[in-house]
């Protein structure tokens, strides 16, 4: 299993931000599934600092109305992955390339990459 520190931190800070906190601060977590159409078992995992799988990070960074980066690694890891980011003349971010590849885990323990539908 692999955890983020702050994760679920920030998952909740968004959360209460949206509406989906008591009043003692405790996230709603079954309302917000139930909302967004996540599992809650998921989203309580998340809330502990599980690292989502790509496909919900992106869809539970959108409906956050976060970046990925911001979700993994809060502020400090914006600036970082910012910095990282190839950038074409000009200063604008070059474009995403074609063909993303996604790391996918083979029966017999290898890993190997895949294009990835999105």
């Amino acid at each position: 299993m692999s955890t983020t520190t702050g994760l679920g931190e920030r998952i909740r800070e968004r959360m209460a931000g949206l509406g989906y906190a008591r009043s003692d601060g405790s996230p709603k977590v079954l309302q917000f599934s139930r909302d967004k159409g996540y599992f809650s078992q998921y989203v309580y995992q998340w809330l502990l600092g599980r690292v989502p799988g790509p496909e919900n990070l992106q869809r539970l960074a959108r409906d956050l109305g976060v970046s990925r980066a911001w979700l993994l690694f809060g502020d400090a890891g914006v600036a970082e992955v910012r910095r990282l980011e190839p950038v074409e003349p000009g200063g604008r971010a070059a474009p995403e390339a074609p063909g993303r590849r996604a790391l996918k885990r083979r029966s017999g323990g290898q890993d190997t990459l895949r294009p990835s539908a999105a």
